[in-house]
């Protein structure tokens, strides 16, 4: 991957901060460009309007003299995409949300809502159809974004079925192409990929990469979190910058930094239980329980004591109420809840016989 290509993405994540909005044609036609040394010196044009390609220009050549290169990774048009059109944040939206191609949006209210895309073209919301007007050959990208406390199930029109968990944010193509099939996911997903020897299927994340033909796998890479990858059947390749690694059924890999674990053995079941709405731990760390349960539940944990050796083991609906929930954990361990719309305040239980008489 070259400097300008790098620089290139990084500019696009800047710009991305900004109100400026840039087309899948021109992020298109600027990935296509050919950045060897050798094109370099070619002359072309870049048509974004005066301003923006003064200001563009000037953005790129600060960011080749002052970043860190990685000559493997090189970014995807789904991945640049993903960076640049990424949609802001509907506070007071509590629905999934799905996003066209020409950015108008649909909000689906259900709690397990049902996306399907057809070979034909149409789009299936629960039991409404869409109508895709597009007959062209132009890549265009969707994109469903999922709150706290909601999940959906999307089936892509090469038949692979996504399951999405809450805070996830998923973009993907109306339609596959010859080549590659690629995604982007931000948050959690679980796959079964539909099998196709001749295109491999990528799933991209600001972090690692999962290359398949045809598997069942979890990807976990919500932002600030640790990435990781648990495979339950199949085989898969998860690859960083620097670094790569296949796994087999059972294994989970993790990613830290540029570089990636070992893989582990691991109860799969714990990983994958969140697609039936549930909750399954087995000797967990209350630490952990609590990272995703706010995950799941868009909850704050304002923690008042030690819980850094409690350990916990069971299984938990999801469907409940998240009080239910942290009433049904308070019973496993010496804590108690006291919650105050997203936010839980978690205290010592005082022991028998403290309290006044």
């Amino acid at each position: 991957m070259t400097k300008l290509a790098v620089a290139l993405k990084r500019l696009l994540e800047l710009l991305g901060k900004s109100d400026m909005r840039l087309t899948e044609e021109q992020i298109d036609r600027l990935w296509q460009v050919d950045l060897t040394a050798a094109t370099a010196r070619r002359r072309r044009t870049w048509i974004w309007g005066a301003a923006t390609a003064v200001a563009a220009a000037c953005a790129v050549v600060f960011l080749v003299t002052t970043v860190n290169w990685n000559p493997e990774r090189e970014p995807s048009n789904i991945e640049l995409y993903a960076l640049r059109q990424k949609p802001a944040a509907a506070a007071e939206s509590k629905d999934v949300r799905l996003i066209m191609a020409d950015a108008s949006e649909m909000n689906i209210g259900s709690e397990e809502s049902q996306i399907d895309y057809t070979t034909s073209g149409k789009i299936i919301v629960d039991r409404d159809t869409i109508e895709n007007r597009t007959n062209d050959f132009t890549v265009r990208y969707n994109q469903v974004v999922v709150p706290h406390g909601k999940r959906t199930r999307l089936r892509l029109s090469d038949g692979t079925a996504i399951y999405v968990n809450s805070g996830t944010r998923v973009v993907y193509p109306l339609h596959f192409g010859t080549g590659n099939r690629e995604i982007y996911v931000e948050g959690e997903a679980y796959l079964e990929v539909a099998h196709d020897k001749d295109r491999p299927f990528i799933v991209r994340t600001g972090n690692i990469d999962v290359k398949v033909l045809g598997t069942k796998f979890n990807v976990f890479a919500y932002e600030g979190e640790q990435p990781s990858v648990v495979l339950v059947d199949g085989s898969v390749d998860v690859s960083t910058a620097t670094a790569h690694r296949r796994i087999s059924p059972g294994q989970k890999i993790s990613a830290n930094g540029e570089a990636l674990t070992a893989a582990e053995r691991v109860n799969v079941e714990s990983y994958i239980s969140w697609i039936r709405n549930e909750l399954v731990y087995d000797n967990e760390s209350l630490t952990s329980v609590f990272r995703r349960l706010q995950t799941y539940y868009g909850l704050k944990f304002d923690i008042g004591c030690d819980i850094s050796r409690m350990h916990v083991s069971g299984r938990l609906s999801l469907a409940e109420n998240p009080s239910d929930v942290l009433s049904a954990i308070s019973f496993s361990v010496p804590v108690n809840f006291e919650r105050s719309g997203d936010t839980v305040k978690v205290a010592a239980k005082k022991a028998k016989g403290t309290d006044p008489a």
